[in-house]
């Protein structure tokens, strides 16, 4: 298994965090990664994903939402068409530090055969591009 973890701190509530996180229909307005999100936000309900990697390609993925605890973990789960060729949990998670305080924990678990081939520095940036751009809307 391999781990992709980044670290952010917004001066905003972890509740307008959450809002900001979870408002996919704003997604485009200021998310470099993830352009695009189609589907309920439920646990276990499945979302269409459109990714920007590397500021340059689209990928568009299936995910299955794992978890969804308000204010504090957001995370979905992908899984190739192989059987045990490649599984992925992304997932956010929210800890209040203050009333105005809150830190963001971005990452991904990466298992199977397929995850020898990902670039993990690249999707890195892509999730740090996404912490400070979720960073700038929040503290608006």
């Amino acid at each position: 298994m391999r781990n992709i973890s980044t670290e952010i701190e917004i001066e905003a509530s972890v509740g307008k965090v959450w809002k900001v996180l979870t408002d996919f229909d704003n997604y485009p307005k200021w998310n470099p990664y993830i352009q695009h999100v189609d589907g309920r936000r439920k646990l276990g309900k499945r979302l269409k994903i459109s990714l920007h990697k590397n500021k340059r390609e689209l990928e568009k993925i299936s995910v299955k939402i794992i978890a969804l605890d308000e204010n504090e973990k957001f995370a979905w789960q992908q899984k190739s068409f192989f059987r045990g060729k490649f599984v992925s949990e992304h997932y956010f998670q929210l800890i209040p530090l203050n009333d105005k305080k809150t830190s963001l924990i971005h990452g991904e678990n990466l298992s199977g055969f397929f995850v020898l081939l990902k670039n993990l520095r690249a999707t890195k940036k892509d999730f740090q591009a996404m912490n400070e751009a979720l960073k700038t809307e929040c503290e608006r």
